[in-house]
């Protein structure tokens, strides 16, 4: 859903996962990717 959105726009986009509760995983992908922009949706639930 999210990557056809961000096509329909003519927007790149890039996606990963990590655990956040592992600081090592985090500090990799930050320097890794290097990106303007991070959304962080942990905690995101869907309930029903």
């Amino acid at each position: 859903m999210l990557a056809e959105a961000a096509a329909g726009a003519g927007v790149a986009l890039a996606t990963a996962v990590v655990e956040v509760t592992d600081a090592a995983g985090c500090r990799s992908l930050v320097t890794e990717v290097q990106r303007w922009a991070v959304v962080n949706n942990a905690g995101f639930m869907n309930v029903g």
